[in-house]
């Protein structure tokens, strides 16, 4: 289930986020990456994957501007 998190959640992460298809497909590779637990993959609430990316992609983030600081 976690490789469906793309196909499965992409458009409810992302509907207010003004990301580029790039920064989508870069940002599934970082949780590809990241070790998910298995609750979260397996469970049968959308809320629990949702509130998972959304931390995730918050991290995502402040990685991303933090980079940018640095060049």
């Amino acid at each position: 289930m976690c490789k469906a998190f793309k196909v499965n959640y992409k458009e409810l992460l992302f509907e207010e986020e003004e990301f580029s298809k790039v920064l989508h497909n870069i940002f599934f590779n970082f949780i590809m990456d990241s070790e998910i637990p298995e609750d979260i993959c397996s469970a049968n609430n959308v809320l629990i994957p949702i509130t998972f990316l959304k931390k995730e992609l918050k991290l995502f983030k402040t990685r991303l501007i933090t980079n940018e600081d640095k060049d």
